[in-house]
């Protein structure tokens, strides 16, 4: 899967499914990446495509995968971690290392270019 392939996917999930299991089934193709394709979608996930429409529920869908994203590079380095299902002033993602056992918050960020590099 390619980052525009998941991008088409972010807008057919967006119209065809309720927000939850939009993520949940983000999650799954996510989850089911080669470590390949994942550190490509890594690379472009930050920021905000024009072509997705301002608060917008693939503006919103976008944010969340994201999230997942940091998620499972969290997993893919050996840590539990879980995405946060309601967000509100809070972090997104929850994670802890099952060998040393600190815990920590992390959030993903996105932007849109166009916006911040005025």
């Amino acid at each position: 899967m390619t980052f525009q392939e998941l991008l088409a996917f972010l807008f057919q999930q967006a119209e065809t499914q309720t927000f939850r299991d939009a993520a949940a089934n983000i999650q799954k193709r996510i989850s089911g990446m080669t470590d390949a394709v994942f550190l490509n979608i890594l690379e472009e996930i930050g920021v905000i495509p024009e072509k997705v429409p301002h608060d917008s529920t693939v503006e919103k869908l976008f944010a969340k995968t994201a999230d997942i994203i940091l998620c499972e590079c969290f997993r893919r380095l050996g840590l539990q971690a879980s995405v946060l299902q309601e967000r509100a002033d809070s972090a997104d993602v929850f994670g802890s290392s099952p060998i040393y056992g600190y815990s920590f918050a992390a959030d993903a960020k996105t932007f849109r270019l166009s916006r911040t590099a005025k």
